[in-house]
């Protein structure tokens, strides 16, 4: 029997989409250009306009789309991680962490 996929690549909701959220996790980024992840939202209100944060689920405007295509599975790649731990990864992105 035939299934339906549907295949989502580079999903992001680090770097100020999860300060968006009614429960958001801490702004603190180890980055060389930016230290705080409300930064990346300012930056995108400027460029784009004052951000809609009112819907209660980060899919928006995508759960018609799933809806209307109904898949029997969803893979999807989170290019973030899930955690609610303090502790970063020594060296990421070639830089030593204070």
């Amino acid at each position: 029997m035939p299934a339906t996929l549907l295949l989502c690549g580079d999903v992001m909701l680090g770097r100020g989409i999860d300060q968006l959220f009614v429960r958001w996790s801490l702004p603190a980024l180890r980055e060389q250009s930016i230290r705080d992840a409300r930064d990346y939202v300012t930056l995108a209100a400027q460029l784009h306009g004052l951000i809609q944060t009112s819907r209660p689920d980060v899919r928006g405007d995508a759960l018609g789309e799933l809806d209307r295509i109904s898949p029997d599975a969803r893979l999807v790649n989170l290019e973030t991680s899930i955690t609610t731990s303090e502790h970063y990864w020594p060296g990421v992105w070639g830089m030593q962490l204070a």
